[in-house]
């Protein structure tokens, strides 16, 4: 999955409309006014500025500020907004299953802490180890579970019910 990326046939679960996005491949295109590496295309990072496989830091409140605005989108936008993923049509494991909850935190990140630059998979992964923990916990025995699951687990407070700490 990489970056979170929407292609415009991708459904953003807040609207109603198509969310409009280019399309470049990682690391390609640089911010304006940012400095490139000697190749010419890569952006050099700012000193002191986290690599971009370095973990984002997910405090209980930010986890907290996560799952109320998830579990507040409306189930069947959500469902068809995971659904988009064309993994996401067959069961899932929990690789799967995480790669949904990372386009989750993207959502999130993008309309409520209002990021341009999204995070890469491998910089969610702790946080999106532990939700996938937590949702495949609720269903004890399976090892595969369906978007139409994640989204009634959403729906059901399961997400606002975890006990979310630093």
């Amino acid at each position: 999955m990489g970056n979170c990326s929407y292609s415009e046939d991708n459904v953003d679960p807040t609207t109603t409309s198509p969310s409009p996005t280019t399309r470049s491949a990682p690391g390609t295109q640089a911010e304006p006014g940012a400095k490139l590496s000697q190749d010419g295309f890569t952006p050099e990072p700012e000193p002191g500025a986290a690599s971009q496989s370095d973990p984002i830091i997910f405090t209980g409140d930010r986890k907290k500020s996560f799952a109320k605005y998830i579990s507040d989108l409306d189930t069947d936008k959500t469902e068809n907004f995971l659904m988009r993923f064309e993994f996401a049509s067959q069961p899932m494991g929990t690789k799967e299953v995480q790669l949904l909850f990372h386009a989750l935190i993207c959502l999130y990140l993008r309309k409520m802490e209002k990021e341009r630059k999204l995070p890469r998979d491998e910089q969610t992964k702790p946080f999106c180890e532990e939700l996938s923990t937590h949702l495949f916990a609720a269903y004890t025995g399976r090892t595969l579970i369906r978007v139409k699951s994640l989204t009634q687990w959403i729906a059901k407070g399961e997400l606002k019910n975890i006990d979310w700490r630093d």
